[in-house]
């Protein structure tokens, strides 16, 4: 049963194709370094330029304004509402 990998007696034409394998993988893996350092430029150029907000006409501000009164109004009345009712237990007795 022979060894396979570091054995002394590795025919001349294996070393030469395993070097040849080598080569290939570290000329590969420096395209894909370059490549990889030009997506990584291009996202810091990206991300670099903060979203800006789009700016609200005043008519807008104003219907929002309106309609998020009359939402905190109608959760203040509903939360007074809650608070005002009396607690029945879940036996169904009341205590007073």
């Amino acid at each position: 049963m022979g060894c396979v990998g570091n054995s002394p007696a590795q025919p001349q034409e294996f070393q030469v194709d395993l070097n040849e394998a080598i080569r290939t993988l570290y000329e590969e893996r420096k395209q894909i370094d370059r490549l990889i350092a030009k997506l990584e430029q291009r996202n810091r150029l990206r991300s670099g330029t903060p979203r800006r907000r789009k700016k609200m006409p005043e008519a807008k501000r104003l219907e929002v304004s309106r309609r998020m009164k009359k939402y905190w109004a109608a959760r203040r009345l509903q939360r007074d509402e809650d608070s005002t009712a009396v607690a029945v237990p879940a036996s169904g007795e009341y205590l007073p």
